[in-house]
């Protein structure tokens, strides 16, 4: 049977003639029979392939952050007419996620001298604020006034902070230097 490849099924040899004889019927059979255990190994593989899943359960808590940076200063050189510091002097950062309105509120470390006013101009943020808004130029002293009010969420960077200052002749010569502290609080 030179030229005939045969597998004997039950009592009946089936030959494919020209194919290279019976090692070659042999191999294609064994091929097959390893590609249909291989697709069944192989999903049962997948499954066992090292990978997982896993739940994360986070909290993302209430946050609030105020900073104040620059190096404003100011020279009164004529005695009632305000004077106002450069562009950029000073400015202030704001993160906060609260949801709830919040107030920026300014105030001196110490009293003004009685014939100097000192003022500051705060600008609202501009991120995600219903009725956010400035006060406006407001006089600052020791007690705490509302600067900005209404923030609701922020992520504002470098809004710009204008201080101006006047002084009438009552006021001595000299150099005065003042700490403005800012806080962020429940609006009310």
């Amino acid at each position: 049977m030179s030229g005939f490849a045969g597998l004997s099924c039950g009592s009946r040899p089936v030959f494919w003639p020209g194919l290279g004889g019976v090692r070659w019927a042999w191999q294609v059979l064994a091929g097959v029979l390893a590609l249909g255990l291989g697709a069944g190994l192989g999903s049962a593989a997948y499954a066992q392939s090292g990978r997982a899943g896993q739940t994360l359960d986070f909290t993302v808590q209430k946050s609030t952050s105020l900073d104040v940076h620059g190096e404003p200063s100011l020279s009164l050189a004529q005695l009632g007419v305000p004077q106002e510091t450069d562009d950029g002097a000073a400015a202030y950062s704001i993160q906060t996620n609260t949801g709830e309105p919040r107030d920026i509120r300014a105030s001196l470390d110490q009293a003004v001298p009685e014939g100097l006013t000192l003022e500051a101009y705060v600008d609202a943020p501009e991120s995600n604020g219903n009725n956010v808004s400035s006060t406006g130029w407001m006089t600052l002293s020791s007690e705490e006034q509302v600067v900005v009010e209404f923030i609701q969420k922020a992520d504002d960077e470098n809004v710009p902070i204008t201080y101006r200052a006047t002084a009438t002749p009552e006021v001595a010569p000299d150099s005065y230097v003042f700490t403005v502290k800012y806080t962020i609080s429940s609006a009310n």
